[in-house]
C-alpha cells in the first residue's frame, strides 16, 4: 500500500463522512437536526477577512487581482456599493451574523461579544433545524461570536482545521468553546512578545517553534513564508484550506447552511509564488494625512500594498478552483453561493491596516457577489447595501418572514429593491465600553452617492461629507460647501446614533 503524505491524509480525512472523519480530526459541537424540507436550496456563505473592494479588479482596480471573481460574477449578482457594519472583524462579522448594526448588537470592542439578549438573533437560528448548519472560522474573534450560537449550529470546526501546524488549545474543550478559547488561546497563549503567560507561554512558544521547522519544506511555494494567522499560532496553505472547504461541503446533507470565515488577506500578507512580484506597473496617488489617521510613510505603504494585492490574487485563484469543482459536481445548480468580507484594509493617509477610528472606503467598502441556484447571467447593483442585509435576504430565500427586529433589508435582486433614498451605516467604537454610552465613536451614513462621516472623541467632534460618484477617492470634503445636503444627512445620522445610545446613557 502506498504511503500517504500529510497533504494526502488531510484531503482523505476531510472527504470522509462528518461523523466518521471530520469530527474525529477537529472538535465540534453537535445538536440534533429537524426534518429536512425538500424545497430548500443550500447556502454557502464565504467571508474573506480584510478584503477591501477598493483593491479588486472586479470593481475597477487597476491591478488584475480578481480574474476568478470576475468569471464567477458572470453568473451572480454583483453589489458595487456594499458596506461593512464596522471597520474590523468583531463589528463587521457580528452585523453579518445578526442583521444588526454595531450600535445595536454591541460587539464593538476587540475580542467583543454580541449582547447576550441578542444572541438568539442570528442566521443559524433563522435557518432553523430544517438546515444542517456548519461553521468554520480561522479568525478567533469570529469564533467567539460563533460560540455564542453553538446551540443553533450542528458543527463548528476548530480554527486550526485544515492547517499545516498549529498550537490551538481551546478546541480540546468542545463543551465550552468560548470560555476555552478566551481563557487559554487568547489569554495564556496569545501571539505576543513576550507571551502573556511566562509560565505556560514560553514552553508553548518553544514547542510551536519546533513544530514549525517541519513546515519549512513547503516554503518554496510561498517566498515570503507560509500564510499564518496573527490571533492564533496557525500555519496553513491556501490550497489546503480551500480543499477543506470543498470536502466539507461534500460531506453535508442537503439542505445546509455553511458559513466559512477565512483568514483571507489579513496580515501577514503572504502570496503564493505564482503571484509574488506579479504587480510592478502601477501605484496609487499619495493622499494627505488625516487628523486622526496614522503615521506610516507612503513608501512603506506602497510595499505593503503590493504584497496585499498579490495575496488577494492568490486567494482569488483558489476561489476560482473551488467554484470550478462545485460547478463540475453540480453543487451550483442547487446552492446559493455568497462571497463577501467582514471589512477592508487601508494603505493611505498614513493608515496601515484597519486599527483606526477612520471610516474611509478602503476600510468599509467590501465585496458582495451572490450566485443563485442555476443562475446564468450577471446583475449589477449600484445603490448602497449593507452587511445587515444578509440575514433578511436569507430569510427571503428560505421562504421565511423577515424578523421585525432586523435592521437590514433583502438585497436588491434577491427579494429587495434598489433605492436611492435608503441609508446604510457603519460604526467604529472600539475605545468605548460595550455596556455604556458611546462617548467616542466614528459613524458613517451612506445614501445614494453621498457619504457623511461623524468623528466624535474626547478632543474632536467634526463631520466630513463626500460625493463618492464624483470623488471616489474621498479627497474633497463637501461638508462646508454643501450645507443643504450635509444638514439633512447629519440630522438623520445623529438621530440614529442618539436612539442607539439612549438605553446606555448614564452608564
Amino acid at each position: 500500500m502506498p504511503r500517504l503524505n500529510r497533504r494526502d491524509f488531510l484531503k482523505l480525512a476531510v472527504s470522509l463522512p462528518a461523523a466518521a472523519g471530520i469530527s474525529k480530526l477537529v472538535p465540534s459541537t453537535f445538536r440534533s437536526g429537524g426534518v429536512q424540507p425538500t424545497n430548500q436550496s443550500n447556502i454557502i456563505l464565504i467571508v474573506l477577512d480584510t478584503m477591501s473592494a477598493k483593491n479588486l479588479s472586479i470593481y475597477g482596480y487597476p491591478r488584475a487581482t480578481t480574474p476568478n471573481f470576475e468569471k464567477f460574477a458572470e453568473r451572480a449578482n454583483v453589489y458595487h456599493a456594499h458596506h461593512a457594519g464596522g471597520n474590523f472583524t468583531v463589528p463587521g462579522t457580528a452585523s453579518i451574523l445578526t442583521g444588526l448594526y454595531p450600535w445595536t448588537h454591541r460587539a464593538i470592542n476587540h475580542s467583543g461579544l454580541i449582547a447576550r439578549k441578542f444572541a438568539d438573533r442570528n442566521i443559524f437560528r433563522l435557518a432553523g433545524d430544517g438546515f444542517n448548519r456548519f461553521a468554520f472560522s480561522q479568525n478567533l474573534w469570529a469564533v467567539h461570536l460563533l460560540s455564542q450560537f453553538a446551540g443553533d449550529i450542528e458543527r463548528i470546526l476548530s480554527p486550526a482545521a485544515f492547517s499545516m501546524t498549529h498550537q490551538v488549545i481551546g478546541d480540546k474543550f468542545p463543551k465550552d468553546l468560548q470560555a476555552a478559547y478566551l481563557s487559554l488561546d487568547e489569554f495564556l497563549f496569545w501571539e505576543d512578545n513576550p507571551p502573556p503567560s511566562l509560565i505556560f507561554g514560553i514552553p508553548e512558544r518553544a514547542w510551536l517553534g519546533y513544530k514549525s521547522l517541519h513546515v519549512e519544506d513547503d516554503n518554496f511555494d510561498y517566498p515570503g513564508g507560509i500564510p499564518s494567522t496573527t490571533l492564533l499560532p496557525i500555519y496553513f496553505r491556501l490550497d489546503e484550506i480551500f480543499d477543506g472547504l470543498y470536502s466539507s461541503i461534500g460531506s453535508m446533507t442537503s439542505p445546509y447552511l455553511a458559513y466559512f470565515h477565512l483568514w483571507g488577506v489579513h496580515l501577514p500578507y503572504r502570496p503564493h509564488k505564482r503571484f509574488y512580484n506579479a504587480f510592478q506597473d502601477w501605484q496609487p496617488q499619495e493622499k494627505p494625512r488625516h487628523p486622526i489617521g496614522g503615521r506610516i510613510s507612503f513608501p512603506e505603504q506602497l510595499k505593503r500594498l503590493k504584497r496585499y494585492d498579490e495575496y488577494i490574487a492568490s486567494v482569488d485563484y483558489e476561489f476560482g478552483r473551488l467554484i470550478e469543482r462545485l460547478e463540475k459536481d453540480g453543487s451550483l445548480e442547487d446552492s446559493y453561493v455568497i462571497l463577501t468580507a467582514d471589512h477592508g484594509e487601508s494603505f493611505e493617509r498614513g493608515i496601515q491596516g484597519h486599527t483606526t477610528p477612520t471610516l474611509f472606503e478602503p476600510l468599509i467598502h467590501i465585496p458582495l457577489l451572490v450566485s443563485s441556484p442555476g443562475q446564468r447571467s450577471r446583475l449589477d447593483i449600484h445603490t448602497p447595501t449593507s452587511s445587515v442585509d444578509l440575514l433578511p435576504t436569507l430569510a427571503h430565500i428560505t421562504h421565511q418572514a423577515i424578523p421585525e427586529w432586523c435592521e437590514g433589508e433583502p438585497l436588491p435582486g434577491l427579494g429587495g429593491r434598489e433605492s436611492n433614498t435608503r441609508s446604510v451605516f457603519s460604526v467604529e467604537a472600539k475605545s468605548t465600553t460595550a455596556q455604556g454610552s458611546m462617548l467616542k465613536a466614528s459613524t458613517a451614513l451612506l445614501q445614494d452617492h453621498f457619504k457623511l462621516v461623524h468623528y466624535l472623541g474626547e478632543d474632536y467632534n467634526f463631520f466630513e461629507l463626500y460625493d463618492l460618484a464624483a470623488d471616489p477617492e474621498e479627497l474633497d470634503n463637501l461638508y462646508g460647501s454643501h450645507p443643504d445636503i450635509a444638514k439633512s444627512l447629519e440630522v438623520e445620522l445623529l438621530n440614529r446614533f442618539e436612539l442607539a445610545n439612549r438605553p446606555f446613557l448614564g452608564k
